[in-house]
């Protein structure tokens, strides 16, 4: 692949990034509102747009390149936690964190100490990838039951008098929503 092809390659890339993440953003409060839940609720269950990390670890692994695959991992985590998340904070209003965003914070920490035990003596085993991936599926399911029963409401200053989005525009419906969630993770991946 010529350095040209390459280079056109990652400036499409990064443009399609950027558009299925700006829809997947709109979706994700609009459906979090359609469903009268924390718009970081909502956000947690697309494990926070992490999904085209996965489609890339898989296909690193099925590729024979297993240092790739983690190395993806880590260098994700890490610029979430020391960029994503900082940029996040210098939002122009503060930021409350509710008391589920504390819970799933040490959820995070206690998951990544124990994926971090794991990998200390650079050998996973299947068992360990295995109770990680059953660790992933309680997550999300975790989320649906706090999204289904309604446990956790929107803080006031997250609520708005509009339903789905920009003022003046007609609320859409929780499907048409989920097909733009679902169409930004494919746009992503």
């Amino acid at each position: 692949m010529s350095l040209v092809v390459a280079t056109v390659a990652v400036l499409a890339g990064l443009v399609l990034l950027e558009a299925g993440a700006d829809r997947l953003t709109d979706a994700i409060v609009a459906l979090a509102r359609r469903l009268r839940a924390p718009e970081h609720v909502v956000g947690l269950l697309t494990a926070g747009g992490e999904w085209e990390e996965l489609i890339v670890v898989v296909l690193a692994i099925v590729a024979g390149h297993p240092a790739l695959a983690v190395g993806n991992i880590v260098g994700s985590c890490l610029a979430n936690l020391i960029g994503s998340m900082p940029l996040g904070f210098l939002g122009s209003r503060p930021l409350v964190l509710d008391r589920s965003a504390r819970v799933y914070a040490v959820v995070m920490l206690l998951v990544t100490l124990l994926a971090a035990a794991f990998l200390i003596d650079g050998r996973v085993e299947p068992a360990a990838g295995g109770l990680l991936v059953a660790l992933f599926v309680v997550y999300v399911v975790s989320i649906l039951l706090v999204i289904r029963r309604g446990w956790l409401r929107p803080l006031d200053s997250d609520v708005d008098d509009d339903a789905d989005g920009q003022e003046g525009e007609a609320p859409q419906s929780a499907a048409r929503l989920l097909g733009i969630l679902v169409v930004g993770l494919v746009v992503i991946a």
